[in-house]
């Protein structure tokens, strides 16, 4: 898995990286706060991910906290990506339980669990 993307710039308090552990999937990692400071950015590395492969893989496990704003962010790119989350710890799943969007959205506890679902063929309508 070869890294496409590094952010090296972590002041803005997230960073993002984006890698391919396949050719039909692409992984975002974030590190840091999802909130409404820096969703602009997590917006802007989606609609990057958008353009390598239509599965996107979104680890939040080493993100520390989620806003209910940042929800929001992803909820648009589930509506045009075939979105999967990982959400480890208890901050990102308590918020999107709070929510309801752990009913919406396919989360994984792990990345190679989000990794072996993003391999199973999409179902046409």
């Amino acid at each position: 898995m070869s890294a496409l993307f590094l952010d090296p710039d972590y002041a803005g308090g997230l960073s993002c990286t984006l890698t391919r552990p396949s050719p039909a999937v692409t992984v975002v990692t974030v590190v840091g706060e999802i909130d409404s400071a820096t969703m602009p950015r997590l917006a802007e590395v989606l609609d990057d991910a958008s353009a390598i492969t239509n599965r996107v893989i979104l680890d939040m496990s080493r993100a520390g906290f989620l806003s209910c704003h940042a929800l929001r962010v992803l909820h648009q790119a589930h509506e045009r990506l075939d979105l999967v989350l990982v959400a480890a710890g208890r901050v990102i799943p308590r918020t999107l339980a709070v929510t309801g969007m752990d009913g919406m959205l396919d989360v994984y506890p792990d990345l190679p669990s989000a990794i072996q679902r993003s391999h199973r063929p999409t179902p046409t309508i």
